[in-house]
């Protein structure tokens, strides 16, 4: 039995293994495809571009509708304030008084209405 033994193991020695090597074949890009692949890269770099400009001026448009109302804003206050000071300018009681320091006397006959179209 050690003789049969022996004979397992001298085969198992000498057998020849096989050196089996993956030999991936690599596929090759061609011209057509470099020059589609070029090509959208440019495409999206100009698409990029395009937009980011767009929100520039989009962003320099709302900044001056933003002083624009602040503007009007400021004149709206401005008005209001000449308004109300030509509110009290016209007042019946101080035209009276600024009429009594020039002299001037309320005569009921000398009155005369203008009546406007």
């Amino acid at each position: 039995m050690s003789n049969l033994a022996r004979k397992l193991q001298r085969q198992d020695v000498y057998s020849p293994q096989i050196d089996k090597r993956v030999v991936k074949k690599r596929k090759k890009i061609t011209k057509g495809e470099k020059f589609l692949y070029g090509l959208m890269v440019v495409v999206l770099c100009f698409l990029s571009v395009k937009i980011i400009a767009t929100q520039a001026s989009l962003y320099q448009v709302n900044k001056n509708i933003q002083l624009t109302q602040a503007q009007m804003d400021e004149q709206e206050k401005v008005l209001q304030d000449l308004q109300s000071q030509v509110n009290e300018l016209k007042d019946y009681r101080r035209l009276a008084k600024e009429a009594e320091k020039l002299g001037l006397k309320m005569d009921e006959n000398n009155i005369k209405s203008v009546h406007t179209p």
